[in-house]
């Protein structure tokens, strides 16, 4: 993480990203889609992606070493 945060970035948000398909056409695309936005889950569904967001950002435009540290440090929040 430390050598090169931004491709740990890259590669852990593609993870990310792939686990949340997997769980979306396991229980289905759109049961799955409205179980992230019900009211119970709904502020950690819009930190967990906008969080995907920001690192995507990060690692494709920016690529700065701080930047990419203080995206994966906000995945964990």
């Amino acid at each position: 993480v430390l050598l090169s945060p931004a491709s740990f970035n890259l590669y852990f948000l593609f993870g990310s990203i792939n686990l949340q398909l997997a769980m979306a056409f396991w229980y289905g695309i759109s049961t799955y889609l409205k179980s992230l936005f019900e009211e119970s889950r709904r502020l950690v569904s819009v930190v967990y992606i906008s969080s995907l967001l920001l690192c995507l950002y990060i690692a494709v435009f920016k690529g700065s070493y701080l930047l990419s540290i203080i995206g994966i440090a906000y995945k964990y929040l």
